[in-house]
């Protein structure tokens, strides 16, 4: 059963951003899924966060093997004002079932928009914990599995989120920044 939630009901309609989660529930092994979001007018939103591989037109290309793939997660913003209250996005999903049955379903989510200087947006916390998985770095090797496999040791560095470079609202909003990822460092402030 497909269920789709976003990080925050209400975003800022200026620069705002937000998370769009689509569980795609119980996909049978061996099944093949095709994930299509449309945007409503003076929106983006990025590739999924999952990685999975996504066609010329956006359309995000799934295979079910093992348990990796059970959702996608795009992030969703607006870079300008938009006109109107709530903006709706339509979200189809195609599946070819491992003995060749195709099923289509489509469905229309909205979230609001808020025109307030400061609110205090309410958090999906879940929705937060998936977002926050996907942004973690991955596991470092352990230090005697690389010593014997090769003489110079890995060592996975987190990603730099440069706050520099967001203006003050979206370093407030952005999951990303939120601790532990936003650096207490001089270079960054």
């Amino acid at each position: 059963m497909m269920e789709l939630k976003w990080a925050k009901r209400v975003m800022e309609h200026e620069e705002g951003m937000n998370h769009l989660w689509i569980s795609l529930g119980d996909l049978p092994e061996g099944s093949q899924a095709e994930v299509e979001v449309e945007c409503p007018a003076g929106f983006y939103r990025s590739k999924n966060l999952n990685g999975y591989p996504e066609s010329a037109d956006g359309t995000a290309r799934i295979a079910r093997t093992g348990v990796s793939a059970r959702d996608v997660v795009y992030e969703v913003g607006v870079r300008s004002g938009v006109p109107y209250e709530s903006a709706d996005f339509r979200i189809r999903i195609r599946c070819t079932g491992p003995d060749g049955h195709r099923s289509e379903r489509e469905c229309l989510t909205r979230v609001g928009l808020s025109r307030e200087e400061a609110f205090d947006p309410m958090l999906d916390e879940e929705v937060v914990a998936r977002v926050a998985s996907l942004l973690a770095p991955p596991a470092a090797i352990p230090e005697e599995e690389t010593a014997e496999r090769d003489p110079w040791p890995c060592v996975t560095v987190p990603p730099v989120i440069r706050t520099a470079e967001l203006s003050e609202w979206e370093q407030k909003y952005r999951i990303d920044c939120r601790p532990p990822y936003r650096l207490a460092s001089p270079f960054f402030e």
